[in-house]
C-alpha cells in the first residue's frame, strides 16, 4: 500500500466519523475545566487583592507577579506564562519532550497528566475499534462500548508506556549524554555538535517509541490478542518488515503535524495584542488549533489502522498462496 494512499484513506475515515472527534473534545474540555477553573478563582483572588486588576491587562505587573510566584501554593504553582507569545509553548513543549523534566511543572500538573493518560486510554480505545471495524461508521454507543472493552488493554498499555517513557529519561538520555560529553572533548563546535546530536538521537528514539505503541494499540483490537506486551514484539516485528513505508507514513503525519503547530504559532504571534477582542479572536483560534489535533491525532490512528490492516491482509494472502 502506498503511503498517500493510507494517508488519504485516514483523513477520509476521520472526516467521515467527525462526530467523535467532538464527543473527545468535550470530555478534554471537560477534564481541563477540574483545572481551569479553580487556577481562575485563585488568579480573581490574588489581582483583586493588590488591586491590580487595570494595570494587569495593560503589561506585566513584575512586583506582583514575584511575590504571587514566591507565595503560590497548591495549584497556584502550576502557573508558568509563556512570554514568547504564539511560539512560547511550542519551544516549552519539545524543551519538554527532549529533556523529560516534567517534575519541574509540580504535582498538581504531573497528577493531571496521569489522569490524561488513562483517560486517553480509553478514548484510544474507541477510536481504534471504529477504524478496525468493517462497517467503520460512529456511533456514541459503539465508541464508549470499543473503549470500554479494549480498556483493561489499554490501561496496560499506559502503565507500560510511564515505565518505558522513565526507562529512557532516566537511564537512556543519561548514558546517551554522558557518552557524546566524552566525545565531544573540550572544543566549542564539537560540544555544540555533540549537543545537538544527541536531542536528534532522542527525538528519533522517542518517535520509534511512539510508533511502536500506535501499532500495539492497533494489533491489539485487530488480532484480538490477550497480551499487550505480545503485541508491542509483534508490532516491532511489523515495523521493521515494513520499515520504509511505517517510517514515511508516520513522518508524513507528523510533518502534517508540524505544519499544523507553526501555522496556529504564526497565527497567534500575529493576532497577539492586548485589545479585548483580539484576544477573545485568539482564545477562539486556539480552540480550533486544538479540535484540529484532535483530529489530526485521529488521523494517525486511522491512517496507520488502514496501512496495517492493508499489509497484514497481503501478507496473510502471500502465506496462503505459498501453502
Amino acid at each position: 500500500m502506498k503511503i498517500r494512499d493510507a494517508f488519504r484513506q485516514g483523513v477520509s475515515l476521520v472526516v467521515q466519523n467527525y462526530k467523535m472527534i467532538i464527543v473527545i473534545y468535550a470530555v478534554n474540555i471537560a477534564l481541563v475545566l477540574a483545572i481551569a477553573i479553580p487556577m481562575f478563582v485563585s488568579l480573581n483572588e490574588e489581582i483583586g487583592k493588590m488591586g491590580i486588576r487595570d494595570e494587569i491587562t495593560e503589561s506585566i505587573h513584575v512586583e506582583w507577579w514575584t511575590e504571587f510566584q514566591f507565595s503560590a501554593e497548591g495549584i497556584q504553582q502550576t502557573i508558568r506564562p509563556a512570554l514568547g507569545s504564539g511560539f512560547g509553548m511550542i519551544f516549552e513543549n519539545l524543551e519538554l519532550i527532549l529533556t523529560g523534566r516534567f517534575n519541574t511543572y509540580g504535582v498538581w500538573i504531573f497528577v493531571f497528566g496521569l489522569c490524561y493518560l488513562f483517560l486517553a486510554a480509553f478514548l484510544n480505545g474507541g477510536a481504534i475499534g471504529l477504524f478496525s471495524d468493517e462497517k467503520k461508521n460512529y456511533t456514541t454507543s459503539r465508541f464508549f462500548s470499543n473503549s470500554a472493552f479494549y480498556y483493561h488493554h489499554f490501561f496496560a498499555i499506559a502503565l507500560t508506556v510511564l515505565l518505558l517513557y522513565t526507562l529512557i529519561y532516566k537511564l537512556f538520555c543519561g548514558g546517551l549524554w554522558g557518552l557524546l560529553k566524552g566525545a565531544g572533548g573540550s572544543s566549542a563546535a564539537m560540544s555544540n555538535i555533540s549537543h545537538y546530536a544527541g536531542f536528534a538521537i532522542i527525538l528519533l528514539v522517542i518517535i520509534f517509541f511512539n510508533m511502536v505503541m500506535d501499532y500495539t494499540k492497533i494489533i491489539v483490537v485487530n488480532e484480538k490478542k490477550e497480551s499487550s506486551w505480545l503485541c508491542i514484539w509483534l508490532s516491532i516485528v511489523f515495523i521493521f518488515k515494513n520499515f520504509l513505508k511505517s517510517w514515511g507514513l508516520y513522518f508524513l503525519l507528523s510533518g502534517v503535524s508540524i505544519a499544523l503547530i507553526l501555522a496556529a504559532g504564526i497565527l497567534i504571534s500575529t493576532l497577539n495584542s492586548q485589545s479585548v477582542i483580539l484576544s477573545i479572536l485568539v482564545i477562539l483560534l486556539g480552540q480550533v488549533y486544538i479540535i484540529l489535533k484532535i483530529g489530526l491525532r485521529l488521523v494517525f490512528y486511522s491512517a496507520q489502522t488502514t496501512f496495517y490492516q492493508h499489509q497484514h491482509s497481503q501478507a496473510y494472502k502471500k502465506r496462503k498462496i505459498k501453502v
